[in-house]
């Protein structure tokens, strides 16, 4: 039996009764250093993200050291940071991102809300 219904969507049900993976048996947790990315990774976290801790995300960050990755912290931003938090300079930091990151640092000055950026190359924890 699935934890999901026909339509591919988690039943109302299982949210009322707080067993969300239903039958699926969970072995062991998830390490995000056991599973190397090579493509870029940009991190967009808010400081005030209550979904997901920046403890968690600097983990992530860290452990991917076989990619370029870009880590962007939104002072004073919440949970999904891009789109809710950046949405005034939205446009300029896509743009920045599809053309390859080079630019990324001055698109986001053009944000109503500061931003620090830490770029790592790949092969560099």
């Amino acid at each position: 039996m699935s934890a999901l219904g026909e339509s591919g969507f988690i039943p109302p049900t299982r949210f009322r009764s707080g067993n969300y993976c239903g039958e699926i048996r969970l072995s062991s947790p998830f390490d995000s250093a056991q599973l190397q990315l090579t493509t870029p990774i940009y991190y967009f976290n808010g400081e005030k993200d209550p979904s997901t801790p920046m403890t968690l995300a600097r983990y992530h960050f860290e452990h991917q050291t076989r990619a370029k990755r870009y880590f962007v912290t939104v002072r004073g931003g919440g949970h999904n940071a891009l789109a809710a938090n950046l949405g005034d300079c939205g446009k300029e930091v896509w743009k920045s991102i599809l053309e390859g990151g080079n630019e990324l640092q001055g698109a986001l000055s053009a944000c109503e809300l500061s931003t620090v950026v830490e770029v790592r190359e790949s092969g560099v924890r």
